[in-house]
């Protein structure tokens, strides 16, 4: 008895966080929790500050991020489930004592005796077969959200260095109308000019700061949810490497990840090895419905003095319930659990496709931007030159000056959106390979 009690797990207790986790500044992760394909980030450790690259600021949130630290504590909690279902049912001992209290010729009675029930032994090999499953499937749910957070990290990327293009453009076209603004006011004050030119000016620089205000709101909004992911304080200050100009993932390459892509994707195979977990539930339930087996030995001495030895076997009827009910509800879920897979592989073909229509669309628009941009600046910049020497309006060159702005964002735009689905797309077709070898990243 001794033995058995100090074999047993004592209970301490865990109290819950009273304040928040998030850290102050970039963190260093050890090397040996870093990818093989993180070697700038090995390098600048110990710095207080770095300029990252989209796929450091994904490696930092794979380690740091708060959600998917706990996620993978879940892989714990799985891993006892599989300890748990691979012990073997513990046999049960029964003593008993009759003291007599009167009559003649009679004497104190006992007895003492195990018993197993076979029934557990039976179903065993499907519970083991069910939780490791459930590990395989939790394992690579936490793959797969990993992959999400890299996603969103990079989307982030691409959000707020676009963002810091674009308030550069709107800033050189602020202090052009400013200047301008300025000049025309004062000339007004003078009677040199009347409001019809002064009017344009004004109308054009309240424009282009609420475009910059609009753009810090969305800025600021980006740096935020990506301190968040990255584990850090919403006030800390991350800068982040500009991209190079993207580019579409090969037609090739696509048909060929979508042929394997249900051998590849972590959810798919989460997805899988939960059809699998439940295969095992429904073959537990069939196992279940045979009759119940327990067997018992047993030494024992009644009132008399005589001494027995007996053995017990008893057996369970399955003559109304026969645990029909259980198969039918795991059957049952079987099925919806296939017919989920199936939608899952249909979602996932009809997303990629329309991804690689966009990024078709997207990389034709931003050609033909780039085709009209320097014909529209060579043109604002001979306006330049006209309006200083009288030849044409005020109102003419904000119209040219404020067209090219509005093309050199508008190509922007289209080019984070194409960024956008390149990263969703080799999510999709879950390619990280391809993602870092062609990512076009600016190190």
């Amino acid at each position: 008895m001794m033995m058995i009690v100090s074999g047993c797990v004592r209970y301490a207790p865990l109290s819950l966080p009273d304040r928040p986790d998030l850290r102050m500044r970039l963190p260093v992760p050890a090397s040996r929790n870093l990818p093989s394909d993180a070697p700038d980030l090995i390098r600048q450790r110990g710095k207080a500050t770095r300029t990252l690259t989209m796929t450091d600021a994904a490696i930092i949130a794979v380690i740091e991020n708060p959600q998917l630290k706990a996620q993978r504590l879940k892989l714990g909690v799985s891993g006892a489930q599989i300890f748990s279902a691979g012990l073997l049912p513990d046999p049960q001992l029964a003593l008993n004592f009759a003291p007599v209290i009167a009559g003649p010729g009679t004497t104190t009675g006992w007895s003492y005796g195990l018993n197993y029930d076979l029934q557990s032994l039976v179903v065993r090999n499907a519970k083991v077969k069910v939780a490791g499953a459930t590990t395989d499937k939790i394992d690579l749910e936490t793959l797969w959200q990993e992959w999400q957070v890299v996603q969103q990290v990079r989307t982030l990327c691409v959000t707020i260095t676009t963002a810091d293009r674009k308030l550069k453009i709107l800033h050189e076209r602020q202090t052009l109308v400013q200047a301008r603004f300025n000049k025309s006011n004062a000339a007004l004050a003078a009677h040199t000019v009347t409001i019809e030119t002064v009017g344009p000016d004004l109308t054009s620089l309240m424009d282009v700061n609420s475009q910059i205000a609009q753009l810090e709101r969305t800025l600021e909004d980006a740096r935020v949810s990506l301190n968040a992911l990255l584990g850090l304080k919403p006030d800390v200050a991350v800068t982040i490497a500009a991209p190079a100009a993207p580019q579409s993932v090969p037609i090739e390459i696509i048909r060929r990840a979508v042929d394997t892509i249900a051998l590849r994707r972590p959810d798919l195979l989460a997805l899988r090895a939960g059809y699998e977990a439940q295969e095992g539930q429904l073959q537990q339930a069939i196992l279940a419905q045979f009759p119940s087996l327990n067997i018992g030995l047993s030494h024992a001495k009644d009132t008399t003095g005589v001494q027995s030895i007996n053995v017990g076997v008893t057996l369970g009827l399955p003559l109304f319930n026969g645990n029909r009910g259980e198969i039918a509800v795991q059957a049952a879920t079987r099925d919806q659990l296939r017919q989920e897979y199936q939608a899952r592989i249909d979602q996932t073909v009809a997303d990629i496709e329309t991804l690689e229509r966009r990024q078709a669309l997207l990389a034709r628009q931003i050609s033909s931007l780039r085709k009209d941009e320097p014909v529209l600046a060579d043109m604002a910049k001979k306006a330049q030159t006209a309006y200083a020497n009288g030849s044409v309006t005020s109102l003419v060159l904000l119209n040219l000056e404020s067209n090219l702005s509005q093309k050199r964002l508008e190509r922007l735009d289209l080019e984070e959106a194409l960024w956008t689905a390149r990263i969703a797309l080799e999510a999709l077709l879950a390619l990280p390979a391809a993602a870092s070898a062609a990512s076009g990243e600016s190190h």
